[in-house]
């Protein structure tokens, strides 16, 4: 019986053996996965920052490329508008060259017309003097001939 005692013995320190390597094998893949979560769980952190900091640039970058095109469509809206005003002020400008050459027209124009006019009123006095002058010449060369026709009185004989 005391072998049988010493055997069990043996057995419970076998089994305790083997229970003990058994829990140090658990609290090694224990052990291995903690650190097997840790390092997916600094892996997922630093992924994490990583997305964060891409993320924060892609920001930065957007930004700056709105600020850009909206500084660009400044730029093309400013320029439109110059080159409105500049149309605006040539066209105001050739505007006003038309209305002084329509002006000096209009005043070359009436200038012609009214030295025209003169012109007839002139011509028209002249030919009324004319005929006034050849009315007087009529007159006056028909009295002529009525004198040289009429019978001269005859002088009494002394």
């Amino acid at each position: 019986m005391l072998s049988k005692l010493a055997s069990s013995g043996e057995e419970a320190a076998l089994a305790e053996l083997d229970l003990r390597t058994h829990v140090r094998d658990l609290q090694r893949a224990l052990a291995a996965q903690r650190e097997s979560l840790d390092a997916l769980a600094e892996a997922r952190e630093r992924d994490r920052q990583e997305a964060a900091s891409s993320s924060a640039q892609e920001t930065t970058q957007l930004k700056s490329t709105i600020t850009a095109l909206r500084d660009a469509l400044a730029v093309m809206q400013a320029e439109k508008d110059r080159a409105v005003q500049q149309a605006q002020a040539a066209g105001a400008q050739e505007i006003a060259q038309l209305k002084a050459t329509v002006s000096t027209l209009r005043d070359t124009l009436e200038a012609a017309r009214q030295e025209h006019e003169q012109a007839l009123q002139t011509a028209g006095r002249e030919q009324q003097d004319e005929h006034r002058h050849l009315l007087q010449t009529v007159v006056m060369l028909r009295e002529q001939l009525d004198l040289a026709r009429a019978p001269q009185p005859r002088a009494l004989p002394a």
